[in-house]
This record gives structure tokens, sequence and C-alpha cells, in this order.
């Protein structure tokens, strides 16, 4: 899980959450040993999807740690925050050997995580930390690692993406092209994002799924 504090800036105003923790988020990048193993583009909305598909119960849950659609952050106040990341990387079933594979995590902030119309949009995050479980493996083991890598071999980590794309439908039939280097296509979902709304000073693209 990702823990960090945020805090208002705003001397006078409340922020205004849209949704969760990762709303906070537009873009994660996995990176291993230098090389883009992840690349989530659109997150705030991809993470928002999945979060509207699980059962209220766990939602419920989530927002212990983070904070639900429609919170608020008073002036000048600060919370600690924590969400788990949407990755598949970190979410596949084996341990990461992270002495051979060193691992970053990039986020990039979203600019439009809050309700600009009606609270504070001066925001800061900061005291990032990961948590996560953390194992040490024996001298013979660790041996047993090192001799597997220097005869060349490799230690295969099968484990599922998520890739966003977006595109402008202007007639009810249309054609959507998707070319990613992947071994298989497990699923897909569709979601539309409609412009003529009257709610478009609180439904944002976000949360408009």
């Amino acid at each position: 899980k990702l823990m960090f504090t945020l805090t208002n800036k705003d001397g006078a105003n409340a922020m205004d959450f849209l949704s969760g923790p990762h709303s906070l988020f537009k873009r994660l990048r996995v990176l291993v040993g230098g090389q883009s193993c992840e690349d989530i583009d659109e997150y705030a909305r991809t993470c928002e999807m999945f979060n509207i598909l699980q059962s209220s119960a766990v939602r419920a849950n989530d927002n212990i740690e983070g904070f639900a659609p429609g919170a608020t952050l008073a002036s000048n106040k600060s919370r600690r925050v924590g969400m788990k990341l949407l990755s598949g990387l970190l979410n596949q079933s084996k341990m990461i050997p992270v002495r051979y594979a060193p691992i970053e995590i990039e986020l990039e902030l979203a600019g439009e995580p809050v309700d600009a119309q009606y609270g504070s949009t001066a925001w800061e995050i900061t005291d990032v930390q990961l948590k996560c479980d953390l194992c040490t493996l024996d001298n013979e083991l660790e041996n047993s690692y090192a001799k597997h890598f220097l005869s060349g071999q490799a230690l295969p980590i099968n484990y599922g993406t998520y890739i966003s794309q977006s595109q402008v439908v202007t007639d009810m039939q249309f054609g959507v092209n998707v070319s990613r280097a992947v071994t298989r296509l497990k699923s897909i979902f569709m979601t539309f994002l409609g412009t003529n709304t009257s709610q478009q000073d609180v439904i944002k693209e976000i949360t408009n799924i």
C-alpha cells in the first residue's frame, strides 16, 4: 500500500474530493532495473472503474484508510492516507527478487482530483511511504538464486496489466484499434464519457463512468 500525508494548503476553503485517493494521480509507471514494465495512463479513471465494481463493504473498508467520494478536508488540515496500487506486477502471486530486479514506482499527479468549483485546489503530498512485506533469504537459497542468474537463466514472472485508451465517437458505428506488445487479451471494459449533462459542476472525467 502507498501511504502519504495530504495537506490542504488553502487557508479559507476545504477540499472536496471527487473520489478516493486514486483520484490524485493520473498516471502510474512501474520500472524494473530501469525498464518500463507497466505504464497505466488515465490511472484515476481506471482505478475508479474497478472501485465501483467492488462491493459496498469493500469500498467502505478502503475508505477508512483513504477517503470517500464527497469527503472534505478542512483548510490548513492534514490527513494520513493509505491506498492500494492498481498494478499487475505488484499484485501477481510471485515474490519479486528486488536485489536483482530493483523497482521504481512513478505516480504523476492529476490535474482534476478535487471539485475546484466548490473547494480548495491548493494541496500538498508529503512523507510518502510504500508499505510491503519483505522476506530475506538465507545464504544457501541466496547462492542458488545468484547461480541461477549468473548461468544466464531467467526467472519468469507472468502478470496482467491494464491498458487504457480513449477515442472520440461521433457515430453509432465505430471501430477501435488497440496495438500493444502483450501476450494475450484477458478482458475488455468499455465506458463512455458524455459531454452534455446538467451536472458538469460535480461530474468530472474521473467519476463519469
